[in-house]
This record gives C-alpha cells, structure tokens and sequence, in this order.
C-alpha cells in the first residue's frame, strides 16, 4: 500500500482523518510487555480464573492517535509537541474503535493544532483532547513494508480441554513415585483442578518432603508406601486390576523403569495395540493443537509399529475434540525414495489408511516437515492434499527425529506440552527427570496444561452426546417454509421426512416424503391452515406428530442466508444474535426478514431446544480479500459493501461428499456449478472457497430463474433516471421478473422452457449456457486450472441436456463428457480420458444444517459443566 503524508502548505483548517482499530486480547498483552504496566485489570485472565471484563490501559487508547497522525494526517514526518487527554470512558477488549483528528488551526513554525476524539461502543466517546505536532515540510511517498511480526504465546488451545475435564468426575489416578517438588506439583495441581482423585505411591518420607518444599497441602489424599521406585510402579498396575484406579501417572522415576511393569506379558497393562508415546502441543502460531509420534518408547519402529503408533495417535486426537485429524507421516523429503526407508512406510501408511486400516483420519506421506506444517511450503512443491500444510498429527520416522522435534518446539518455539502414552486402555504420565520435569511443572503452575485423561467416564460421555437426537430443520421463505426432520449426531445424520409448505396466506399447498423419497402428503390447504409462518409452523408439527409419532425435537436449524462478515461458523441463537441479524435485513432483504420470522416462531414453538443458525454465507468467510471487494472507495468496504457469496451450505454439503467418495479431487482445484431457480458457481480449492459467482447480493453471477445475474449498474441508473421508475420497482423487477422468466415470457421453470420449443424460450436456455460457461473460465482462472466440475441443484442434478451444451467444446479445460453417463445422470459424467472429472452430486442443505447443529449440542455437551438433568416432563420439544 502506498501512503502520502500532506506536508503544512497543503493542510488546510477541518481537513480530517479517521481509522478504526478492534482492541483484542493481544493487543494488551503487548503493551503490558512493552509499557511495563502489568496492572490486573488490562491483562486478560488464564483458563480457570474467574472472568472479568478487561479493561484497556488509557495510554493504549492515546497510542491510536498517534497512529492517525503518523500514518494519515499529517503523516510521515509528523513530531509531537503536545497532546492533553480527557478520558470519559474505557475500552474494553471486542470493542471497535474509531479514531479521529481534526485541524483546527495552523501556527507558525509548522505547527498543526487537532482535535482528537475516540470513540467506542454505540458511539460513546472515550477519550477527546488536542494535539499539537510539527507539520512535514517535505512531500513523502513510500510504499508501506512489512513490519516484524509478533508472536504472542498465550497458549490458549488446551483451554478447551481444561472445559471438558471440568464436566467429568475426577478419575482415580495411581501416581508413581511422586518424591519430588516437580512431579508432585503436577498431580497435585490436576486433583485442585478436579480432574484427577489421585493415589501417591511412593515413599512416604519423600513424598511429605517434597509436598513441603512445594508448599502443597497433602490434605487426606491417600499414600500408599513403596520402598523404591521399581516397587511403586509394580503396585502400581496391581491397583489397577484391582480396580481401584483407572489411569497411571508418571512421576519421578525413569520411564524404563514404570514401562516394565506394565509392558509385562503376565500382569501388566498390555492392550492388542504396540505401546506408543504422543507429546500433545500448544505451538505458538499454530491454529490448532499439535500431536508428535512416537518421541519417548519406540526408538526404531518397524512398519507394523507405526500403524500401532499411529492409530493410537488419531484415537487420542478424536478424544481430544479433533473430529476427523489430519497426519502427516514425516521423512527428510516429500517424495517416496527407496533409499530413504522412511518414505516408503509413510507411503505405505498412506494406503493403508485410504484403505480403511488405519481409521479416523486422513493421512498423508511421506511429507517433509515444512510441507507437512506450511500451506505455501506444500504449494512451493505442488503437493494438494488434505494434509500437506495443516497437519494436526505427526508421525515422526523413529524415537531421535520425534524428540528433537519436539523438545525444538518446547525450548525454542516455545511450545507448551501435554505428554501421552497411548495403548489401546489407555495410561497416562506426567514429568519427566531433568530439564523436561521442569518445563512441565512450570506449565502446571500456570494452569493452562494440566495433565488431561481419556478415561472411560470420558468415552462414556462421550458415547452419550452420540446418542440418536431428533432435529428439526427449517428455512423460512418469502411465501414458504421447507423443513426437514433428521435424528443422528454430527459425523452420520439420517433423513426421516422433508417437506414444504408453499404459498403462505393464498394458496397454500403442504408435500411431505418420507425416507424413502416417497409422498407421504401432497394437498392443498385452507388459507387460515397456513397463514403465516407461526401457523404453518404449527400444521408441520401436527403433520410429523401424526408421520414420526417417537419424535422428540432436540434442536431446530434454521437457514440464515446472511451472516455478515461476523458469522463464519454455525452458533447458537440468542436474543443479541437475532438483534445482530436483523442488522443484516437491509443486506439481504428478501430472505433475511423471513428467516428471522422463522427463527422466532420456532422459539416460541420449542421453548426448551437449542435453536441454531446457519449461514449462507458461512463458507464463503475464506475468500481472499481481491475476491472479496469491488473497485469502491474504501469507506464503503468497512461498511460492509463487500462480496459475500451465498449457497454455502450447498458448497459445504457438495464438499462433503466429494471427500469421502474421491478425497484427492476434493483436495484440488474444484468449481461447483449450483443450477437451480437459484444459481450460482464457486471457485474452490483445499476444500476453501477462494471466489464465488454471487456477490453482495444474490442478484449477482449467474441468470437465475427470476434474478437477472450479472448487470451493468448503468442499467439501475438508466431505469432511474429515464424511466422513472423506484426503488420498490427496480426491486421487484430483478427479484420477480428477470432471468430465464424475463427472457422466455414464459416461465422460470427450466422443465417448462425445454418442451416450450418457442423462439423466446430457446433463446433464454442459450444464454442461460453461455453465461454458466463463461463463468466456468473465470472460476478457472481464479484456481490456475481446473481439476473437477461438479453440478448440482435442480438443473444442475436433472437437466442432462443443459450440462451437456454446458460441457460441449470444453477441451480446452480438458474436460470432454461421457454422453451416456450424462444422459443417465450417473455421478461421474466425464469420460475416461477426461484430465478435468465432472461429476453430479446431489445437494442436500438441509442435511448440512442438521450435521451443524448436532455439531453444536456436541460441543456444548463436551464444555458445559455437568448440571441436573431435565425431569421426565421437560421435554425439549415433543410434539
């Protein structure tokens, strides 16, 4: 970006500038390190703390006026003279800020006197003063560069599992020889946390010194007696089968010396699995955890080994929240080398898990670390895949690679770390001897990573927010309301009936299908039956009442089509959200309203369930930020004037599919053509959406049934300004009477123009066509390339001839059809010398919003503290 500094000649008395600036958690953080002022009430508290609204440093606040001065107005060249403060109120972190300065005079000797006011929440002012600063007398150009980046290593992903142990019973946990300050402190710390009910085992002399010298209060916690470390560790496993424990933690003993005992053929732990060890990892500048395998126990795994290894590995990923991993098998390069022997076992680990024999995850190998862990890295290389550049887990080749890995992290990264021992029942340690033993006790001291235990109370919960639960979905139209009924949970959902209620208030008419697809209603209505969307509500109740008598309604999720630039994932509503969403009407203003209207009418429908919202827009958050703007001043951007993209949970839903029938070509570069009375196209690569056919509207792209698609805005100014006509009417004219119904004069129903055979009609299909594949090149070009073209939508599913002309002549993409796959709408329509695969997957956005909002119960199950259960009579929504 270039920027420009106005030098005193050019400044002029009310010349004006203003920034905006959102005061995040680490934004305070840096302060406290640079200022020196660690005041309580400006650092953000650590997980398990009680919250507290924190309150931003004023000085902070001051700051953002120089960066105003500096940067805009005057700019380059600036100095301070003087500035005075009035604090009125205090920012807090989530507020945004608006910055602004104001000449209001100009003294001699450059000098430049301004306003400066701060603004915050509702537009309450924070702070206002004057500043005087020396005026640039010379004209300054410069293109801004990169600043150094700052890391912030707040270690904040084992929060979230600090929250779900909290929901659990302490698990009662044998420590083995816990005789030092160190090792003490960490089981110590995790039964204050609740977590752990722990048993010491040790000697007793020792254990007491080392409470004493670690100020620990030993309290009743029960000591069992053990002359030697070796002795511990045999008791150890004995109250194991004795079941008077579940879990083994490691204390100050050596690993080879515990291992024995419970590796032992006759009476140890062993399980069917080969015994493995996984540092679970909070690495600063990471987004997600990260797991490393095997560091401590194999020191040179063989192949059967590894799919020990790491079948363990993804087991403990998925107990940790980690739906479906991501493994990254690693070798000192990226591609298989007979001699190197460790690509050819990632290589064969890779296959064996696209083969179903290591389950629960993708896996992918062998990767070099940099391909493994750096998305541009992985792109350098041309490697597309799941994994490559988003590994969650690491297989590291043998024991040396895997600990200088991770203690790399831990030292010089400043990693924070969890240590697991994973077999198929599962033992779990804490502090190693030496240097680690005390990294550890430090990250215990800061509760943030306490040890955490896979235990069977936790599978048992587990297993319970997996149970079968009834959601109903609903997506409110202008003059309709399509639901669907679903029971399962996040990863399988089952579809029991679906169904719509069309022309609310005039002619109403009500269809209902069962699994199977088949007609279960298909009837007219009276007018008062459905009315409105809290009567239509009503007659589906009574209707699935009647079809799915067993039904008890959970959850209800609802289509949101707008969910601004805030919503990027689904979330539970609450009345803040519908007051946020209601901002977003005026940016969707013939679907935002009625969604909303069925959002409350559920509420009041379901007064127990969790009601939760899914946006259209969702998937499109990934766009990068060209695909994202138009060509307007940058005012208007802020203003939320920006591209949006809808029919996300169709792309999610497509996506979805196409993972689990061909994951490599889901992981390239895909365009989705969504034909239907609605229709659009998305440029999608990695599983992202990086560009989308629809913009600020859904007026946008592609000719629709009744939309225009794209059009030149001179249009809207010519029917304005010559033929007069209002917004109201510019409105219902590109909403109700453009796209294929303008063109035709017929209908906007696709079936009805293919048998119409009149001029009009012909000619609305072509453009339709034309205009599906001019985008199709533009999505192209977006991607540098095409990899798969997949249909879907109404058109998109069932208009074989339309795919057809769409697909003619495209060789130059690489894509040539396979006539009589198309003809029968088979999934895979190319042929097989086709480079480019297309494919028709039906859509189903109503299985998307179920998926996410079973994904939402799951995760409020897995973090909300345990609380009475519900009596029998509080149903969340029986009909």
């Amino acid at each position: 970006m270039i920027r420009e500094n106005k030098t005193y000649d050019e400044i002029a008395i009310g010349d004006t500038a203003t920034v905006k600036r959102v005061l995040t958690a680490n934004d305070l953080y840096i302060f406290a390190n640079a200022s020196g002022n660690l005041n309580p009430l400006h650092i953000p508290k650590d997980a398990g703390e009680e919250p507290a609204e924190i309150i931003a440093p004023s000085m902070w606040v001051g700051a953002l006026v120089s960066s105003v001065l500096g940067n805009a107005l005057p700019g380059a060249g600036t100095l301070y003279r003087a500035q005075t403060f009035k604090f009125q109120n205090r920012a807090h972190v989530g507020d945004e800020l608006v910055v602004t300065v104001k000449v209001i005079d100009k003294l001699a000797g450059n000098i430049v006197v301004l306003n400066t006011l701060v603004t915050g929440r509702g537009g309450d002012t924070i702070a206002e003063g004057v500043a005087e600063v020396l005026a640039p007398i010379r004209k300054v150009r410069f293109e801004e560069g990169d600043m150094p980046k700052l890391l912030v290593t707040r270690h904040q992903h084992f929060d979230s599992l600090l929250a779900q142990a909290d929901a659990l019973e302490p698990l009662r946990t044998v420590v083995v020889a816990p005789e030092t300050d160190h090792a003490l402190a960490g089981a110590m710390s995790a039964a204050a946390r609740g977590i752990i009910h722990p048993i010491l085992i040790g000697d007793t002399e020792r254990i007491r010194q080392a409470a004493k010298a670690a100020n620990l209060d030993l309290g009743a916690t029960e000591i069992v007696h053990a002359g030697s470390p070796e002795e511990a560790a045999a008791q150890g496993v004995a109250l194991i089968h004795a079941r008077r424990a579940e879990a083994i933690m490691k204390g100050h003993l050596h690993t080879d010396e515990l291992l024995r005992h419970i590796v032992k053929k006759d009476g140890g732990l062993r399980g069917t699995r080969r015994l493995s060890h996984v540092f679970v990892m909070d690495v600063p500048g990471l987004d997600h955890m990260l797991l490393i395998s095997d560091a401590a126990i194999n020191i040179a795994p063989s192949l059967e080994d590894k799919v020990d290894i790491t079948q363990n590995a993804i087991d403990l990923a998925i107990a940790l929240g980690i739906k479906r991993p991501r493994v990254g098998i690693l070798s000192a390069v990226e591609t298989v080398n007979p001699k190197i022997p460790s690509t050819l076992d990632a290589a064969i680990l890779s296959k064996m898990a696209e083969r179903g024999q290591i389950k629960g995850a993708d896996v992918d190998g062998p990767l070099a670390m940099d391909n493994a862990v750096d998305v541009d890295a992985a792109r350098t290389k041309g490697i597309t895949s799941l994994v490559a550049g988003r590994a969650e887990i690491l297989i590291a080749p043998n024991l040396e690679a895997g600990n200088m890995l991770a203690k790399e992290l831990s030292f010089i990264a400043h990693a924070e770390c969890l240590k697991h021992r994973a077999r198929r029942t599962g033992a779990h340690y804490s502090d190693e001897p030496g240097r680690r033993r005390k990294g550890a006790a430090r990250v215990l001291r800061r509760r943030s990573a306490l040890p955490r235990l896979a235990d069977r109370k936790r599978n048992k919960h587990q297993a319970g927010s997996r149970r079968m639960t009834w959601v109903l979905t609903l997506n409110a139209g202008s003059s309709s309301l399509k639901f669907a009924l679903f029971r399962g949970h996040s990863a399988s959902v089952e579809q029991v009936a679906i169904g719509q209620i069309d022309g609310l208030g005039v002619a109403p008419h009500l269809t209902l299908r069962d699994a199977k697809g088949d007609k279960s209603e298909d009837r007219a209505l009276p007018e008062a039956q459905a009315r409105d969307h809290t009567s239509a509500l009503d007659l589906v109740l009574a209707v699935l009442k009647q079809h799915v008598p067993e039904a008890e309604i959970k959850a209800v999720g609802h289509r949101v089509v707008h969910g601004g630039v805030t919503y990027a994932v689904p979330v539970a509503i609450t009345s803040s959200l519908i007051d946020e969403l209601k901002a977003f009407v005026p940016l969707a203003p013939l679907h935002q309203p009625h969604n909303l209207a069925g959002i409350e009418t559920a509420m009041r429908a379901f007064p127990g369930a969790i009601q939760v919202a899914c946006f259209d827009t969702a998937f499109h958050r990934a766009h990068p930020w060209v695909n994202d703007t138009f060509a307007l001043p940058r005012y208007l951007y802020d203003k939320g004037v920006r591209r949006y993209g809808f029919h996300g949970l169709s792309y999610e839903y497509v996506m979805q599919n196409l993972r689990e029938m061909s994951p490599g070509v889901a992981s390239s570069r895909v365009v989705v053509a969504h034909l239907g009375n609605g229709a659009s196209m998305c440029a999608i690569r990695d599983g992202k959406s990086v560009g989308s056919s629809m913009g600020f509207s859904a007026l946008d792209g592609l000719p629709m049934g009744t939309r225009p698609g794209q059009l030149d805005p001179g249009v809207l100014l010519h029917l304005m300004q010559h033929e007069n006509m209002s917004a109201q009417q510019i409105s219902d004219l590109l909403y109700k009477e453009s796209g294929l119904k303008g063109l035709s004069g017929l209908s906007s129903d696709m079936r009805v123009l293919e048998t119409a055979g009149t001029p009009e009609a012909k000619q609305a299909i072509e453009y339709f066509v034309f205009r599906v594949r001019r985008e199709i090149g533009a999505m192209a070009a977006i991607l540098d390339g095409i990899d798969a073209l997949v249909f879907c939508g109404g058109i998109g599913e069932n208009a074989n001839r339309v795919r057809e002309r769409i697909c003619q002549n495209m060789n130059w993409i690489g894509l040539s059809l396979d006539e009589s796959r198309n003809c029968t709408n088979e999934t895979v329509i190319s042929d097989a010398n086709s480079r480019v695969k297309a494919l028709v997957i039906k859509t189903n956005e109503e299985a998307m919003i179920a998926k996410h909002t079973l994904a939402v119960i799951e995760s409020a199950t897995m973090t909300r503290q345990a609380a009475p259960q519900r009596s029998s009579t509080q149903n969340h929504g029986a009909f």
